[in-house]
């Protein structure tokens, strides 16, 4: 197979080469002479000793490219100069003040083809640190430099109780969220308590992650259903129909994104409930995985919502400091719970992930040393370069040896011939 594909390349070669127009001069009659036919065959016979069927394969195509390409520029008066132990010959880019960009290019491919193992394994080496470092710099994107997809989040945040800031709990009772909402501290409060939704039965059957949110809090977010509408006041007691918001990737994974699923009843949690709205995928509060919301009446929960811990959050007013704010905050806490005089709010941003300190060092910590991966990578890159530029110091002293100037020898050895 291959002495059948040298021969091809060969005769290839011979009949390109008589497309060389007589006014070629010494250039075409070199072309056209045994030796030229010879050197090509030997080029493309070491290729094959080299690497196989492949460099065989690389070096006849690039050959008669190269061949094609003088012939071309020949008849267009171009300059052609005949190549030296690679055999193909080139235009003479010297003519016009220097390479050009194809000739940068062409000589890389042919060194990168020259030691294929070399190349990989750089390339491998480069694609492992920056895909690691791609896939690090997305989440710390996502969850520490990009804030939230919500509306104003400088005046809004997460209100907890406790001795002190970093210790303060974010799970309340509704009782507190009642008594802030009562005492007019801030322009609004919310609350927030998780509820997970089940749907369909038997092996239909999934479960996703759901909250009961208080009317307000969506539209205080700034969310934009896609279709319906969100939850208004009066909505989240017994009897009121049980409306329910769901997520986009919800309705199109469960609901194969049918636009009639709104106004539509459905089973959840083995209860009707009617869709009233679908609310974009990049929406994701309080988490990434809650799907579905429904609405909670803070002055008249349902009786199993009432006894349970909530999230509360609150939107502060833009004309009073927010230290005031908190600390008028914390004498209404203490009304509500004497046991603890000495209690503070703290008010936390509300972040995609709601990661803690704790989280977010743990990521930065995680984020250098990925970096430090990319770094140690591109070393090894780099000295595998260099070992297999220190293995071309006689190609480099003999390209000096006859003639070629220290930046030439370096860079394009083979040209020096």
């Amino acid at each position: 197979m291959s002495d059948v594909l040298l021969t091809w390349f060969v005769r290839a070669f011979a009949v390109v080469r008589r497309a060389m127009p007589d006014r070629g001069g010494d250039i075409a009659d070199e072309l056209q002479s045994d030796a030229a036919l010879e050197t090509f065959r030997d080029a493309c016979t070491d290729a094959l000793r080299r690497a196989g069927l492949i460099g065989l394969l690389g070096e006849g195509l690039a050959g008669l490219f190269d061949l094609a390409r003088a012939v071309v520029r020949a008849r267009f008066g171009g300059q052609v100069l005949v190549g030296g132990p690679k055999g193909p010959p080139y235009e003479d880019s010297t003519a016009k003040g220097g390479f050009t960009m194809w000739d940068d290019l062409r000589y890389a491919v042919r060194r990168l083809r020259s030691r294929p193992g070399t190349a990989l394994l750089c390339a491998a080496m480069l694609a492992l640190a920056i895909g690691l470092t791609s896939a690090m710099f997305t989440v710390v994107d996502s969850y520490l430099l990009r804030p939230g997809p919500f509306r104003d989040l400088e005046t809004f945040g997460q209100l907890g109780v406790g001795a002190n800031a970093d210790k303060a709990s974010v799970n309340l009772p509704l009782t507190y969220a009642r008594a802030w909402r009562s005492a007019g501290i801030f322009h609004a409060v919310h609350a927030l308590v998780q509820q997970p939704a089940a749907f369909g039965k038997g092996d239909d059957a999934i479960t996703t992650a759901g909250a009961r949110v208080t009317p307000g809090l969506l539209d205080d977010l700034g969310a934009k259903p896609i279709a319906g509408r969100l939850f208004v006041e009066g909505e989240g007691r017994d009897g009121d129909g049980n409306p329910i918001v769901i997520s986009e990737s919800l309705w199109r994974s469960r609901f194969q994104a049918d636009r009639s699923i709104v106004g539509r009843s459905i089973e959840v949690s083995g209860s009707p409930a009617t869709v009233i709205g679908i609310l974009p995928a990049s929406f994701a509060f309080p988490y990434a995985q809650v799907k579905v919301w429904r609405p909670l009446d803070l002055n008249a929960p349902p009786p199993p919502l009432g006894r349970r811990l909530s999230y509360v959050y609150a939107r502060f007013e833009n004309g009073r400091p927010r230290e005031d704010a908190l600390i008028a905050a914390a004498r209404v806490a203490h009304d509500v719970d004497p046991s603890e005089p000495n209690a503070i709010v703290a008010a936390s941003p509300v972040t995609r992930g709601l990661l803690d300190e704790y989280s977010k060092s743990s990521l930065l910590a995680l984020a250098i040393g990925v970096g430090l991966v990319f770094l140690v990578l591109c070393a090894n890159a780099t000295n595998l370069l260099l070992a297999r530029l220190g293995a071309r110091r006689q190609e480099f002293a003999l390209c000096s040896a006859l003639g070629a100037s220290p930046a030439s020898a370096a860079s394009r050895s083979p040209r020096c011939w």
